[in-house]
């Protein structure tokens, strides 16, 4: 089962509705856990997908995300950020912003 937090939940959901708009999805979604206690997120559930047709994947963590693809890295932490919501905007903002500049 998975164990998504309210904020993985709410990102995904709004990620995949604007990808829509531009007839775009996320493929090869798959939910894993972080199990190297080297990082200080051990046991974090993530999500993890591509966008369709292209070579751009993206994580979306218990409280952040990020996305990489050719000359891209790009990472959003909570600490950054007023709020979750503000976070899930400038990611998915800057997604569909590098998307439509590929």
């Amino acid at each position: 089962m998975e164990k998504l937090t309210e904020f993985q939940v709410a990102c995904e959901k709004k990620l995949s509705n604007s990808l829509a708009t531009i007839n775009k999805q996320l493929c090869g979604r798959e939910v894993g856990e972080i199990t190297d206690t080297y990082f200080d997120r051990a046991n974090e559930t993530y999500i993890h997908a591509s966008v369709d047709e292209t070579n751009i994947d993206l994580w979306i963590y218990d409280d952040g995300a990020m996305f990489s693809g050719p000359g891209l890295d790009m990472r959003y932490e909570r600490e950054d950020y007023a709020s979750e919501e503000e976070l899930m905007n400038a990611f998915v903002t800057e997604l569909l912003t590098a998307l439509r500049n590929t």
